[in-house]
């Protein structure tokens, strides 16, 4: 359903910027459609079709973004509870349970991200909301520019978070790159016994080890904590004595 929701906002958007392209041509002349008759008085008929589109994008960003930082901040209070929970030192071995404070790391830092791209989406709904009105031929002309504004700061951060994210997954790649060189040489079970929860996912799941899934969003227990640490550790066993069998393998070929 959230996929099907994402495509008809994204026919939408398509719909709505071929439309506005269609309105400068016929303000520059360039598409004679003043000629035909609009059903809404008072706006051309390109308007009459730009303006629903717009009011679809209000109710797609202001109702997304509400519910991304309802999620966002639920999600921060229960990661909360299990960052005191995984502070207990009797649930497993020290390497595990830094395995595990770095995914738990990791889904507050996407929950932080979650709520910063919920208040864009709002942002860019406030925007929208003016050139709604404008093409209503209601126009505030300081609104608008500060509409603009607002969308103009939050396409900004999404793009940097959208950058920040290329930049991180070319530099996973690199890890996991170093990583399979490192299985293939004497230093891979040294070089997998130390690197981090990331690297380590990758390579486990290259070579068939699969990372169990973690417990969270679900309600904070010490019996979950416990559960997930020790099977974080039967997985990360299980990679390790993969990575050494692989070296074993490579050294009675060469």
């Amino acid at each position: 359903m959230e996929v099907l929701l994402m495509e008809i906002e994204t026919v939408i958007g398509l719909l709505r910027n071929g439309f506005c392209v269609v309105k400068d041509l016929e303000i520059a002349g360039m598409a004679p459609l003043a000629a035909v008759q609009s059903l809404v008085p008072n706006m051309t008929a390109i308007e009459s079709l730009i303006a629903p589109l717009q009011a679809c994008a209000i109710y797609f960003n202001f109702v997304g973004g509400t519910l991304l930082f309802a999620g966002a901040v639920t999600s921060w209070q229960v990661l909360a509870q299990w960052s005191k929970v995984l502070e207990d030192p009797a649930l497993g071995k020290e390497a595990v349970l830094t395995i595990a404070k770095g995914n738990l790391a990791a889904a507050r830092k996407s929950a932080v991200n979650n709520a910063v791209t919920a208040v864009c989406l709002w942002l860019i709904g406030f925007g929208f909301i003016w050139f709604f009105l404008c093409s209503l031929h209601l126009v505030y002309f300081d609104l608008l520019n500060w509409g603009i504004i607002a969308m103009e700061i939050a396409l900004a951060v999404l793009l940097f978070y959208m950058s920040f994210g290329v930049s991180r997954t070319w530099s996973d790649a690199a890890d996991a790159r170093a990583a399979a060189r490192s299985i293939s040489e004497a230093a891979g079970h040294a070089f997998l016994a130390s690197a981090p929860p990331d690297v380590l996912a990758t390579c486990g799941h290259a070579m068939g080890a699969e990372p169990p899934l973690a417990p969270w969003p679900g309600p904070a227990a010490n019996y979950l904590a416990g559960a997930y640490v020790a099977s974080l550790d039967a997985w990360r066993g299980d990679a390790l004595k993969r990575a050494e069998s692989k070296q074993a393998r490579n050294a009675a070929s060469a």
